[in-house]
């Protein structure tokens, strides 16, 4: 879901730079948007059919769609909504189902009017931590996408809402390794034989993936590339000067074609096609997209998401587990 409604905000005609550069940049958190569209009124307000997977019938708005999105957007963009706003949440049944009514009218045609300026609810927020829908890091569900209890305790994020059927994601616990600051590393150790290979997996595992998810992003890609390269060169079968990462994970396939486990993580960041934002996330598609279309941007989960399909490679041909 969180692929798609990425792809359909990113491609409205933003009435103002302001908005367009919130919406196209980190300062939206996607794990707070999902509150818009995860509830199943709002959903349906909103006229999303999302299949079984995930997936909508099309990512491009219509008209009406496109007068309703700009609003909750900005909305969200001036503060005046939130995680904690009793309009997203179901269980806030009067101020949800008028939510609701007034998104079915903007759809209709109603004019957004000047209701945006009302504020919303305050979130709840240990010092020195952001608002929701600011670039800051520490903003609870902002930035960790958890609902449920309060933050990882290695930065200081928000108090989630309390958790109840209507939070988007309700069953995540506090702890998921999607949440957390750092990439988890356990398991890996470098073995290769490239000093600068080395120095790259030693940065990687220091970034705040929270703070930093698209520079993290793209050195996830060059440490994918680059263990492969350093692989084939200690097998005696460098590759080419300016050989691609297509060009890397093709060889990659073939030399392990007979290796079952390989082949099948391998297929995993070589699938093609639509698919769901957990699939898509970590293949080579992915990886480039990050890497080559400037309007292309990745959250921490995806990044955390990314490093889960390639850890398992880079352990087979570059590592050693931990104690061995």
């Amino acid at each position: 879901m969180m692929g798609e409604m990425r792809d359909m905000i990113r491609s409205l005609d933003f009435p103002d730079d302001a908005l367009r550069d919130f919406v196209l940049t980190s300062k939206l958190k996607m794990t707070v948007f999902e509150y818009v569209y995860r509830p199943k009124k709002l959903s349906s307000a909103l006229g999303l059919d999302f299949n079984r997977d995930g997936l909508l019938p099309t990512k491009n708005a219509t008209g009406a769609q496109q007068r309703a999105l700009l609003y909750v957007l900005g909305r969200l963009e001036s503060g005046t909504l939130n995680t904690r706003s009793p309009d997203l949440i179901a269980k806030h049944e009067g101020p949800h189902e008028a939510f609701v009514g007034r998104l079915r009218r903007i759809m209709h045609g109603e004019d957004p009017g000047s209701d945006a300026a009302e504020p919303g609810p305050e979130p709840e927020r240990q010092r020195g931590a952001a608002a929701p829908g600011e670039g800051a890091r520490g903003s609870g569900s902002a930035d960790e996408g958890g609902t449920g209890g309060k933050g990882a305790s290695s930065g200081g994020s928000e108090a989630h809402p309390k958790t109840d059927e209507s939070a988007p994601g309700a069953t995540r616990g506090p702890n998921r390794g999607d949440t957390k600051s750092r990439l988890n590393m356990t398991g890996f150790e470098y073995a290769g034989t490239s000093a600068g290979v080395r120095r790259r997996f030693e940065e990687v595992g220091r970034i705040d993936v929270r703070d930093f998810p698209n520079a993290t992003h793209d050195l996830l890609r060059t440490i994918l590339e680059c263990a492969i390269k350093d692989f084939f060169k200690a097998e005696g079968d460098p590759f080419p000067p300016k050989a691609t990462i297509g060009n890397c994970i093709e060889k990659l396939s073939r030399h392990f074609q007979s290796n079952f486990r390989m082949t099948a993580l391998i297929n995993g960041i070589n699938r093609k096609g639509r698919m769901g934002s957990e699939q898509y996330a970590g293949t080579a598609d992915a990886l480039n997209a990050a890497n080559h279309e400037p309007d292309h941007f990745v959250d921490a989960r995806e990044v955390h998401a990314s490093w889960e399909k390639i850890k398992p490679i880079v352990i087979e041909i570059i590592g050693k587990k931990s104690g061995a």
